[in-house]
């Protein structure tokens, strides 16, 4: 099930109301891993990273395998594209897994997190090699250092971020160049503006403007480009499940229009955070450690124990023109011609998919679901003196 139109405003006598589905389907399909751990083609244990390429291919850190895993979209097993060869320091070995990214090209970029480097493998190949640390100087706070990386972004360019963990610092490795510079944080551990305390996962706008999960300040920093220190756009610093609280963020990703959704580990729940808003909304309570948002708007999750889940879309995208008539939906009455259709398109699946209506201050006065059979939508709900029509 899938839902393309999200939000529309229409006058109902002497207020705007606005219909909007504001959560993922609270009960994600299995699309990699069973619910036993293991080291079969169909098995995971202990995934870290996921990357969801145009094809949505789903890429796995499958960290308690010590290998990456392809799995082909709608295919029952994945194949081993990078490790798989137990744990070690050879460069056909991971330690221990976190992020995986992957370029258009196909290349492969995982995080060992063991080893403290980064290693690219391409396409076919059967060992990686070291494009951010050093094999000889190990782990360590130096400019060829990193000391226990756990996330890693890629560019158009192939300019290589990395949320280096251990030191408290985002470093940027330029295409090419073998050291790296320090983007984000390297003033030791904290939680004034110029630092950081183990940040967890990066995302950037459309601006290039970096965004930080900053995860034992509680709190997500966005830094603009060549900027000294950050500012907190997530979170107050301090952990809590409050709206404008957050709880050890591990992972972002962000929008074309500036929404972030963060992975809020401690309060296993994933948080939408619109653009300049200083409170976030619950979206999905999966428990999940990592997360990605495929081109279709389908959200992955991992478990983190064995299983990636894929969750329906129903998140705010767009508001189209009055009478704009996209499919089935009816709220009545139109200002304009009685009717007006104002959602999407349903692909057969069945279940119930939460639904909201707010006023124009955000306040929600009303909630229901949305019982699907086969792709269907047959219900009746009232109003107040309204009724909006769902056939």
């Amino acid at each position: 099930m899938k839902t393309v139109l999200i939000l529309v405003s229409i006058m109902v006598t002497a207020i705007t109301v606005q219909c909007q589905v504001i959560h993922w389907h609270q009960n994600g399909n299995i699309v990699a891993g069973t619910t036993t751990q293991g080291s079969a083609a169909n098995e995971l244990a202990y995934p870290k990273g996921i990357f969801v390429d145009k094809n949505k291919t789903i890429y796995i850190s499958d960290a308690g395998n010590y290998r990456v895993q392809k799995w082909v979209y709608r295919s029952t097993s994945g194949v081993t594209v990078a490790g798989g060869n137990g744990i070690g320091n050879r460069l056909s070995q991971f330690r221990s897994l976190q992020g995986v990214f992957v370029d258009d090209t196909g290349n492969i970029y995982a995080c060992d997190q063991g080893n403290s480097w980064i290693l690219k493998w391409k396409p076919g190949d059967t060992s990686g090699s070291i494009i951010a640390g050093n094999y000889m100087l190990g782990h360590g706070s130096g400019s060829q250092q990193l000391d226990a990386p756990i996330y890693v972004f890629v560019n158009q360019v192939g300019d290589i971020y990395v949320a280096d963990f251990g030191n408290n610092r985002v470093q940027k490795w330029v295409h090419g160049v073998d050291s790296g510079i320090t983007v984000a944080g390297g003033n030791g551990a904290g939680n004034a503006a110029n630092q950081l305390y183990q940040p967890s996962g990066i995302a950037f706008d459309t601006a290039s403007n970096m965004y930080v999960a900053d995860a034992y300040n509680n709190r997500v920093q966005k830094w603009a480009p060549g900027a000294s220190s950050g500012v907190t756009v997530a979170g107050t610093g301090v952990a809590g499940n409050a709206p404008n609280q957050l709880n050890k963020p591990n992972f972002l990703f962000i929008d074309d229009t500036g929404n972030l959704y963060i992975a809020d580990m401690g309060n296993q729940r994933l948080q939408k955070w619109p653009h300049n808003a200083t409170s976030g909304i619950t979206v999905c309570y999966p428990y999940i450690g990592n997360i990605f948002i495929d081109d279709s708007n389908y959200l992955y999750g991992s478990d983190w124990d064995r299983i990636i889940y894929k969750y329906a879309d129903s998140i705010p995208l767009a508001v189209p023109a009055i009478n704009m008539l996209i499919s089935d939906w009816a709220l009545y009455p139109n200002p304009n011609s009685g009717t007006f259709t104002i959602s999407g398109t349903l692909d057969g699946g069945s279940g119930t998919l939460p639904f909201s209506i707010v006023d124009n201050r955000g306040k929600i006065i009303f909630e229901d679901k949305i019982y699907l059979k086969n792709g269907k939508v047959r219900r009746y709900t009232s109003i107040d003196n309204y009724s909006t029509i769902l056939t």
